[in-house]
């Protein structure tokens, strides 16, 4: 070793306190080693929120859903900071577009009326996340073909209270 202030220190004794600063400054640096137990960092995650969209139509109109999940060590979202929602014709033409700025989202689900909508149109959205007033913002995008609602409904069941196995009887 030449120069500096292991100029004369013992080849093995610079090595050794080289070694010893390098792991304080990674202990330093890293706020502490890593235990098992610790939970895993909002920051570590690859995917740190997740979007689901479900657009369903019908006589009374579109409505989207979104779902933000959080993954393990992320804050829940509560709050859309930003939503941009873009309904495409079924031919691929940009329809309406929709700029909503802090939208509830309990539990991470927001439900909004899109207005009249056709089977087989995109809709397509692009929300931000901000978990803390002060802390990073996350890009989630996502996109759903509009499917029709579902328009039965079962008012009631009729059906004997008994009946033989080789008896057909109706419901």
């Amino acid at each position: 070793m030449r120069g500096g202030f292991l100029k004369g220190m013992p080849r093995h004794s610079a090595h050794l306190l080289c070694v010893g600063v390098t792991a304080i400054l990674g202990v330093v640096s890293t706020g502490g080693p890593a235990r098992a137990d610790d939970p895993p960092s909002c920051s570590s995650s690859t995917a740190p929120y997740s979007p689901a969209l479900t657009s369903l139509t019908g006589p009374q109109g579109a409505q989207l859903t979104i779902r933000v999940a959080a993954a393990p060590g992320c804050a829940a979202v509560e709050i859309l900071k930003k939503a941009q929602v873009k309904a495409f014709s079924l031919d691929g033409e940009l329809g309406e577009v929709r700029n909503l700025d802090d939208v509830a989202a309990p539990g991470g689900v927001v439900q909004m009326e899109l207005g009249r909508l056709q089977r087989g149109q995109l809709v397509d959205a692009m929300v931000l996340v901000q978990p803390d007033v002060a802390g990073r913002t996350y890009v989630v995008r996502g996109e759903a073909t509009t499917r029709l609602r579902p328009d039965l409904v079962v008012t009631a069941v009729h059906a004997p209270l008994q009946t033989l196995t080789t008896r057909p009887i109706d419901v």
